[in-house]
């Protein structure tokens, strides 16, 4: 089984569906606490209907973002080890997420989408990594 991650950031949205349809990806899941964007196309009502044009479905599961608190420290510190043990340590109470993730990825191509391009500056490298830890699951970063 593979997960795929991508981050927008640096990204056209032309670009990033092109990506998307390359690797041939079913499902973006959105895992941004807050799906809005300063970058035109990649807030949630735009980027879910450009997605479903392209025959990719759209979820967002807001539960799966990192914590505003966990944001604003990192902006203060820039420590990124400590972003990712207290964003694991919130994720404990996201159990059924992450199962829910696990089933879709073993039926079918999912990606996990955040804003931040560098995939091990972003969150989303948690999630995948927990993925991986409890499943036969192969990351791709995009």
């Amino acid at each position: 089984m593979e997960v795929y991650t991508i981050g927008y950031e640096g990204r056209g949205l032309e670009e990033f569906v092109g990506t998307l349809l390359e690797n041939r990806i079913e499902i973006i899941v959105d895992i941004r606490r807050l799906p809005v964007s300063h970058k035109p196309g990649f807030s949630k009502s735009r980027l879910s209907a450009t997605l479903r044009d392209s025959g990719i479905d759209y979820v967002h599961l807001p539960t799966l973002g990192s914590p505003k608190s966990l944001r604003d420290a990192l902006r203060a510190t820039q420590d990124y080890d400590r972003l990712f043990s207290d964003y694991e340590a919130c994720l404990a109470e996201e159990e059924d997420c992450l199962q829910e993730l696990q089933q879709w990825g073993s039926e079918r191509r999912i990606c996990l989408l955040c804003a931040e391009r560098q995939h091990n500056r972003c969150h989303r490298s948690v999630v995948s990594s927990i993925l991986t830890d409890r499943a036969a699951v192969e990351v791709v970063h995009l």
